[in-house]
């Protein structure tokens, strides 16, 4: 047992970290006022902050400081300008928090620059915060923003009070190397950004036909999606973060939106992804009027992929759901799969809310696109695949595996 020399001399390397902290500040050294300032503005509405150097903890080493202080922190905020996108340092910090499957990152853009290269994969789907020219003015809108995250509990701190946290954090990370190296668009939609979650509407029926066309190596998309206003103000429209395994711009696409399938009225789109083209597409779709509280609609909208097939024509053919964005559940997910070369087979898998997939596929039903009414212009072009319905979905993800007949022709259909 150590005498009161030697646990004195222990109880001196012993560093103090205090209490976590809700935010962390990360900024370039030239916006250091600007920081300061913001630093003041959110403590002022008792949001706890964590900045350098002040709260560098004496005789731990810095990096672990940083680490530490990131992780422990819920939102980062990133005071963006030029110091910052040139600084090592910051984009480190960066790093740190889009590794971790828990930390939302809010750019507060204090200057007109556009992100080099670097910063495209951290920032592109973010929800900025363009605080220039006026910078303080934005001060305020920024403490409202992390107030209102700090009061809701991110998806993935719902599934640490329900399940093991462990668990939940080692399946999840095996599961997106997985997505990321074979799949990446699976990967993506899985840690889906906690900005763009839909905490306002209870999603009644997704409904989903994606039809595949090896010759002209694209992928369009028909989706259905009916939903109730469950909260206490009016909405306008919905977000929603679609993801492929090649970059595309958003003209790309050709999203078109309506309240049918079959009215040549549009609603209006726009995208909400900075950087152009993209990995990830968040789409802003537009109602035709208010949706009051406890209102149900129906929106149609269609989009495109081009050049997707051919990115993985020779690797496993699947198509993939998430239900990490929707935040208030779903209560029918309709989702169907077609080739222009015949499917002979297909099962659908389950990623759990602990992110461990389904050992026993559901087998699909396999049929011709003829039986979709809605899609009347495809039929008769002999295009073939599967249907899945799932009632009550509890998975964070569904993934449609099937396989094709290599000996026929692929057919051109005449496409909407």
């Amino acid at each position: 047992m150590p005498d009161a020399e030697e646990r004195n001399s222990e109880n001196h390397n012993i560093v103090e970290q205090g209490p976590a902290k809700d935010v962390f500040i990360s900024y370039g050294r030239a916006d250091t006022i600007v920081a300061e300032a913001l630093l003041d503005h959110l403590e002022s509405h008792d949001i706890r902050c964590w900045m350098a150097p002040r709260d560098v903890v004496p005789g731990m080493e810095y990096a672990k400081n940083i680490y530490e202080a990131i992780n422990s922190a819920r939102v980062v905020v990133l005071v963006m300008s030029s110091a910052s996108i040139s600084s090592q340092n910051v984009l480190s910090e960066t790093n740190i928090a889009f590794q971790s499957d828990h930390v939302i990152i809010i750019p507060f853009k204090i200057s007109e620059i556009e992100p080099n290269e670097s910063w495209q994969y951290y920032v592109g789907v973010r929800q900025w915060i363009d605080a220039f020219p006026n910078v303080e003015d934005h001060f305020e809108e920024l403490a409202l923003r992390i107030q209102g995250l700090l009061d809701e509990k991110s998806d993935s701190e719902a599934r640490r009070l329900a399940h093991n946290d462990v668990v939940a954090r080692f399946n999840f990370h095996k599961l997106r190397k997985k997505y990321d190296e074979t799949r990446l668009s699976l990967g993506l939609s899985l840690s889906a950004d906690p900005a763009w979650v839909d905490r306002a509407h209870r999603y009644l029926r997704v409904r989903r036909i994606d039809v595949m066309n090896i010759l002209q190596d694209g992928v369009r998309s028909y989706r259905w999606l009916t939903v109730r206003n469950e909260s206490s103000n009016p909405t306008y429209h919905l977000d929603h973060q679609e993801s492929g395994e090649n970059k595309v711009s958003f003209d790309g696409l050709g999203v078109i939106c309506a309240d049918s399938i079959d009215t040549t009225e549009r609603n209006r789109v726009s995208s909400e992804t900075r950087i152009q083209p993209n990995f990830v597409q968040v789409i802003r779709l537009y109602f035709s009027k208010a949706l009051e509280p406890g209102e149900e609609t129906t929106l149609f909208f269609k989009l495109d992929w081009p050049g997707e097939v051919s990115t993985y024509w020779d690797q496993e053919l699947s198509q993939s759901i998430s239900f990490t964005r929707y935040a208030l559940g779903v209560e029918e997910l309709d989702f169907s799969v077609y080739d222009t070369r015949r499917v002979i087979d297909a099962h659908m898998t389950e990623i759990s809310p602990l992110f461990e997939e389904s050992r026993s596929p559901r087998p699909g039903r396999l049929q011709l696109i003829d039986q979709e009414p809605d899609l009347a212009r495809l039929h008769g072009n002999n295009i073939g695949g599967a249907r899945f319905t799932v009632s009550d979905p509890t998975g964070a993800a569904y993934r449609i595996i099937y396989r094709l007949e290599s000996d026929t022709s692929p057919t051109v259909p005449d496409l909407f």
